[in-house]
C-alpha cells in the first residue's frame, strides 16, 4: 500500500480467483493506492512476477435521505416530524448532531427565516437520532410576507455540516382537530392576520402566506388553544356604530341547521397582536367548542346585533 508490503499469503496455483485480506491495522484513507502483485514460485525455477494491478481508496458515497412524516398545528405554531439520514453519518450520540431548519421563498429560492433548531429524535430507531422535530413558531409565521415557503433542514456533526436537503412529503399528517391522511387537507390558521396555508409544492410541505386587508371582517388569529377548542381574534372593518351592540357565534352544520350557539364574545385584547387603535366594541374572540372545530362539517357565523336592531352577519373561516 502506497509502496509498503502490508500482507502476503500463498495461493494455489491452480486456485483460479482468490481474496487478499488487509490486516485490522491498515486503515485505509482516500486517495491511497493498493496494489496487487502475484509472485510466480516454482522450485528451482526463478520467481516470476505479475504486473501489478492497483487500485486507489476512493470514500463510499452513500445518499442523504428526508422522509416527512407527521405535521400538526400547536397553539404556539406549526410542528413537522420526519426522518433525515445517511447510512455515512455517526448518529448514536445525540449531543455531537445538530439539526437546524430555514424558510425558503419557493418563487425566489431566497432563505427568509435560518437558524430554527430542530431536535434531535430517536423515534424510528432507537440507536440513532435521525429523527427530527422542528416548530415553526407563531413569531415566524405572523412575520413572513405574502408568498410560497419550504423548509430545508442541515445536519452537523461535531460542529462539522454533513448536508442540507429539502423535506420530502411521505406521510400522515394531523392538527389540533380532527386527523387527515393528506398534508394539503391540513386547515389553515391565521396568525396575526397573516393566512397561513399548508400547501403541497412540488411535492414538499409547504405553506402559503396571504392577507386581505381589504375584507370586511380582520381575523388577526385563528388557532387551536389547548381544550382543543378553535378561536377566531379578530375585529370588523367597518365605520358602523357597535356601540351597545350584542355578539354571538351561530355553529351551523353542513345542511345550515343551526346547533349550538355561544354568546360569550369577547373584546379586545392587546395580547392577540391587533393593533390598538381598533375600537374594542368591534373587536371579538370567537371560541368554537371543540365537538364542532371540523370545519368540512361546520360553519361559523359571527351575528352582531346594534343597538338599533341592525344585525351582521360573517362566516369565519
Amino acid at each position: 500500500m502506497d509502496g509498503s508490503e502490508v500482507t502476503r499469503e500463498d495461493i494455489e496455483a491452480d486456485q483460479g480467483s482468490y481474496n487478499i485480506t488487509l490486516p485490522d491495522s491498515v486503515d485505509l484513507q482516500e486517495g491511497q493506492i493498493v496494489a496487487v502483485q502475484i509472485i510466480g514460485h516454482q522450485e528451482g525455477k526463478e520467481d516470476k512476477l505479475s504486473t501489478e494491478t492497483k487500485v486507489q481508496v476512493k470514500e463510499k458515497v452513500y445518499t442523504t435521505t428526508s422522509s416527512f412524516k407527521n405535521g400538526y398545528w400547536q397553539y404556539y405554531g406549526l410542528v413537522y416530524e420526519g426522518q433525515m439520514d445517511n447510512e455515512g453519518w455517526d448518529l448514536s450520540t445525540a449531543s455531537r448532531i445538530t439539526k437546524t431548519a430555514k424558510l425558503v421563498n419557493h418563487t425566489t429560492g431566497e432563505v427568509v427565516t435560518e437558524g430554527i433548531k430542530a431536535a434531535n429524535t430517536n423515534w424510528y430507531d432507537s440507536s440513532r437520532y435521525n429523527g427530527y422535530q422542528i416548530i415553526i413558531s407563531n413569531e415566524v409565521l405572523g412575520g413572513l410576507s405574502e408568498g410560497d415557503y419550504t423548509i430545508q433542514l442541515s445536519v452537523a456533526i461535531d460542529g462539522v455540516e454533513k448536508d442540507t436537503i429539502d423535506l420530502n412529503l411521505e406521510q400522515v399528517v394531523s392538527y389540533m382537530g380532527p386527523m387527515h391522511d393528506n398534508y394539503a387537507d391540513m386547515e389553515q390558521v391565521v396568525i396575526k392576520q397573516n393566512t397561513v396555508k399548508p400547501q403541497v409544492i412540488d411535492n414538499k410541505p409547504g405553506i402559503v402566506i396571504t392577507r386581505d386587508v381589504e375584507a370586511s371582517v380582520q381575523v388577526f388569529n385563528k388557532y387551536w388553544n389547548n381544550s382543543n377548542e378553535l378561536v377566531f381574534e379578530g375585529y370588523v372593518n367597518t365605520t358602523a356604530d357597535f356601540s351597545g351592540a350584542t355578539k354571538k357565534l351561530v355553529i351551523k352544520d353542513a345542511s345550515g341547521e343551526v346547533i349550538a350557539t355561544r354568546n360569550n364574545i369577547y373584546t379586545f385584547s392587546s395580547s392577540w397582536g391587533i393593533p390598538v387603535d381598533v375600537d374594542p366594541t368591534k373587536s371579538f374572540q370567537a371560541i368554537v367548542p371543540a365537538a364542532y372545530t371540523n370545519q368540512a362539517n361546520y360553519t361559523y357565523e359571527l351575528v352582531i346585533t346594534d343597538a338599533q336592531g341592525a344585525t351582521f352577519t360573517e362566516v369565519l373561516n
